[in-house]
């Protein structure tokens, strides 16, 4: 149901501009008078560019606000500067001056990675410290990178991703991105274009990403002082090649590429800090990795041929990030505990007494030492004895705060003994992290509660912010006591398809449930979350909240998914006033969704009993896809942009008469679009629906392969009707503005 198309970014007018760059300087009364003349010569400068302006008034904010201060960035050469290439923005050049030596080479390393691409933190501040750009060594290294990371961001050089949690995901702008290509030319090479390949052979380089899929690895034999390559895709390697010929590497970053033939000799890169084979089809790592003694980041997630870890890797004593998630790996070699530095120990896969090799592998408990550790995923958390989960010692582990505990586990309800239940549970009662902890995901848990130290006791933990519970194949119930997290922001429950009702046990504290309306009133749980998702709970029926009882005051995005629910509780409209974005997805019996008075974008998608949407003043962005019963559609009168979908739908709603929308997009029969893209007077009554509309496209597939084949474009002033299903689309039909 989406439709490809560019954006493109319009220019302020030079009051927005100043408006907006007043804001960004975080300038107070006064303030602006004193420095408004020399702003508006520096909004012109930045020529109505939304970025532009962004990212010069961060460099303002840092400095006084004065008239000197200011005069003095508009004095600066950079904004006459010659020589650049006209696509370049001088306002990013400015900012980019005003970085610390340290800080300009951390954000021109992310011209490497092609536009658009999304980069974790994790990733990319590792590959800073193995270029020697943070100056640091161990924690102090990892800190640092992580403070350039966010300084970047308060900068507006790099854009976090809204999809992604605590933005801990970044892409960088197309213009920000081009001055980092610019300023790093003499020594890094991007190669998208397998015909560029030619200056490999005449140039030499430092750093090299190539994603052109045309490349020969021989193209690189002339390459020998290069530090860094990046590979997405596929080179064409043969038999015999090797990485002998890059002797300087320290930084190998693979995505989705063959690489098979190459695993044998990345032993011979005795520099080699950072190697990350993601998703390649490499079956081994070096069997005397442990000689490659500065390795410190080793990843090889989703590389499923990888079945082991040779056993050298215990002597890699500087290694601080081990991720071997999604690969076929399921122990650990003995004496692992040693690795005294590492900081991320992702899919640890935990290996059982019972299996009769534990002298060769690693156990639960040889986590124990890793003192270190500030992320750490276990796997197979159901091949433990309970016994071993107290010598994990996770509660005395001061610096972790990401911590994932998943179980193997693929039984439904009815196939769990209750002997195996409370084994889980006893397990996981042991697992108890310390208090630090800020991200917390339980999956494929199948004990009956939930471990011990999240219900009652959860309020001690008070950094969690985030809490994600997967997979809870047997629990009847959610915890008591998550409302008084302080800081909880990011609540998710996926696949829990026991529990029935969510009611007042989750919203008060233990005891407090029977308290009288009034006390109980006084307590606000869940006080800082900020986005809930309830999903996979097909038998949850019942959701009790009432409107006296404070709760969820800035929660501000909520998801329902795959439920039994026949009405939203009278507590969420009344209580969650921040709440802007509502999506309702498979609530089989809902009836209806009414009383949001700040919600400002709904979605509604495969609800078949839904009949009403009501009383929703703010809401500006309305998508309903397969709610065949909707038929009431009342108090939206601020609904702009809206989107239908109904491949069944044989005629319009009524409701659309009444909407002042500016956009409508309909994907509906192609039976239906032939009557709203024609003008005779048959299919009057349809196009009488949607002519007032500002511009309505519609869409339709003719075979149930759900390609989109079939389109009108209508737009009402000036008049413009556009369809591939008729030709004769010049004249307006009678009441469309001309």
């Amino acid at each position: 149901m989406k439709a490809a198309h560019t954006h493109q970014v319009t220019k302020l007018r030079l009051d927005d501009s100043w408006t907006l760059l007043q804001k960004q300087a975080a300038l107070s009364v006064s303030e602006i008078e004193i420095v408004q003349e020399c702003g508006m010569k520096i909004a012109e400068k930045c020529d109505g560019l939304p970025l532009a302006i962004k990212v010069i008034g961060v460099v303002l904010c840092k400095k006084n606000a004065t008239k000197n201060a200011w005069e003095e960035v508009l004095r600066n050469q950079i904004w006459s500067k010659m020589g650049l290439p006209e696509e370049l923005n001088k306002a990013i050049y400015l900012s980019y001056e005003d970085l610390s030596h340290n800080l300009k080479q951390c954000f021109v390393y992310y011209s490497l990675f092609p536009k658009d691409e999304i980069i974790g933190i994790d990733k990319i501040v590792s590959m800073w410290i193995a270029e020697g750009f943070i100056g640091k060594d161990g924690y102090s290294a990892q800190s640092a990178g992580l403070d350039y990371y966010k300084e970047l961001i308060k900068r507006n050089l790099l854009e976090p991703q809204n999809d992604y949690y605590n933005e801990e995901h970044c892409i960088m702008h197309d213009v920000v991105h081009s001055f980092a290509q610019h300023v790093a030319r003499d020594e890094a090479l991007v190669l998208r274009d397998p015909q560029n390949n030619g200056i490999l052979s005449s140039s030499k380089f430092r750093r090299l990403s190539i994603s052109a899929e045309q490349i020969e690895w021989s193209n690189l034999q002339n390459q020998h002082c290069l530090r860094t390559l990046i590979l997405f895709g596929n080179i064409k390697l043969k038999p015999g090649d090797s990485l002998r010929i890059l002797p300087s590497l320290r930084t190998i970053h693979v995505r989705s590429s063959n690489f098979s033939i190459l695993q044998d000799s990345l032993c011979h890169l005795k520099h080699l800090r950072y190697l990350e084979l993601r998703y390649t089809d490499i079956s081994a790592l070096p069997r005397n990795i442990g000689r490659m003694k500065f390795l410190e980041h080793i990843g090889v997630r989703g590389c499923h041929r990888l079945s082991k870890l040779p056993s050298s890797i215990i002597k890699l004593d500087n290694l601080r990030h081990l991720s071997i998630d999604e690969t076929k790996i399921r122990a650990i070699p003995r004496g692992f505990s040693r690795l005294l530095n590492l900081d991320v120990l992702w899919g640890f896969p935990v290996h059982g007494v019972a299996q009769g090799t534990a002298k060769h592998y690693c156990t639960l408990e040889d986590v124990g030492p890793l003192s270190q550790l500030r992320k750490l995923k276990l796997k197979g958390l159901e091949n433990a004895p309970s016994k071993s989960a107290a010598l994990a010692e996770l509660g005395t582990k001061s610096r972790l705060t990401c911590l994932e505990l998943w179980c193997s586990n693929d039984e439904t309800k009815d196939a769990i003994v209750t002997v195996a239940q409370e084994q889980i549970k006893e397990l996981f009662d042991l697992l108890r992290p310390a208090e630090c902890l800020e991200e917390l995901t339980i999956g494929g848990y199948y004990g009956d509660t939930v471990p011990d130290w999240i219900m009652p006791e959860a309020a001690i933990f008070k950094d969690l912010r985030r809490l994600n519970l997967q997979n809870l194949v047997s629990c009847i119930q959610l915890p008591d006591g998550l409302s008084q997290l302080p800081n909880l922001d990011f609540f998710v429950v996926d696949d829990a398809p026991c529990i029935k009702q969510i009611g007042h046990c989750l919203l008060f504290e233990q005891g407090q449930r029977n308290m009288d309306n009034k006390k109980s009133s006084r307590h606000v749980a869940f006080p800082k979350l900020h986005e809930l998702h309830l999903k996979g709970m097909m038998e949850w029926n019942e959701w009790t909240w009432e409107k006296h009882v404070e709760a969820m005051p800035v929660l501000s995005v909520l998801h329902v998914k795959d439920c039994n629910l026949s009405h939203l509780p009278p507590g969420l409209p009344y209580q969650a006033r921040a709440l802007k974005r509502l999506c309702v997805i498979n609530a089989r019996n809902l009836n209806s969704v009414e009383g949001f008075s700040s919600v400002v974008k709904l979605e509604v998608y495969g609800d078949p009993n839904l009949e009403r949407i009501v009383d929703l003043p703010s809401l500006q962005n309305l998508t309903i896809v397969n709610c065949p019963k909707l038929m009431l559609l009342d108090g939206v009168a601020s609904v702009q942009i809206m989107e239908l979908g109904d491949h069944g739908m044989e005629t319009l709603p009524e409701y659309l008469r009444h909407l002042t929308l500016r956009h409508l997009k309909i994907v509906c029969s192609l039976n239906l679009l032939r009557l709203m893209s024609t003008k005779h007077d048959a299919s009057r009554s349809e196009w009488e629906k949607i002519s007032h509309i500002m511009h309505v496209e519609g869409f339709a597939s003719d075979n149930g392969d759900g390609i989109l084949r079939w389109y009108m474009s209508y737009t009402r002033d000036p008049y413009n009707l556009e369809t591939n299903l008729q030709a004769d689309s010049s004249t307006p039909p009678e009441g469309a503005s001309e």
